[in-house]
């Protein structure tokens, strides 16, 4: 019977990852759109971003919630003590764990990208306005003069 429950939370496990999946994807997609908000300072469009990311975070919560007490379930199950030692206790030779490993590896990766686009996205926040009023600032050009100078000998 557990082996039953055990598979059964395994592929809720794996279908909340999967969904985890592409909600981490469309928040990083949105990381970058903030991106480009802020290179070319678009304060309307940066507000619509932030407020796409606001319901996007608030379903990635509600997965993540959801991840958390399913992998608790799978852990009482298996009769462990911690949740976080699914990882090293799950059967390899089972498929679907194998799935959720890749899944879990997947997320990790995700992580990663998000913290590396969202310290880019603070750079630019810090530090674009005096990037642009440098790049866009123009220095009013002096007429240049030229006068023509004549050998004393050649002169009109």
């Amino acid at each position: 019977m557990s082996d039953t429950v055990s598979n059964a939370l395994q592929d809720q496990l794996k279908m909340t990852m999967q969904q985890e999946l592409i909600l981490t994807r469309e928040l990083l997609g949105n990381l970058h759109q903030e991106e480009q908000s802020l290179i070319v300072q678009d304060g309307p469009s940066w507000n619509q971003v932030m407020q796409h990311r606001a319901s996007v975070l608030e379903k990635l919560k509600n997965l993540r919630l959801e991840r958390v007490k399913t992998s608790s379930k799978i852990a009482e199950v298996l009769h462990l003590s911690n949740p976080s030692l699914l990882d090293k206790d799950f059967p390899l030779d089972l498929e679907s764990c194998c799935e959720i490993l890749h899944l879990s590896d997947q997320l990790i990766a995700l992580t990663e990208r998000l913290n590396l686009q969202q310290n880019r996205n603070q750079y630019l926040m810090t530090n674009a306005p005096r990037l642009t009023l440098a790049q866009t600032q123009t220095f009013p050009s002096k007429p240049k003069v030229t006068v023509a100078t004549y050998p004393e000998d050649k002169l009109p």
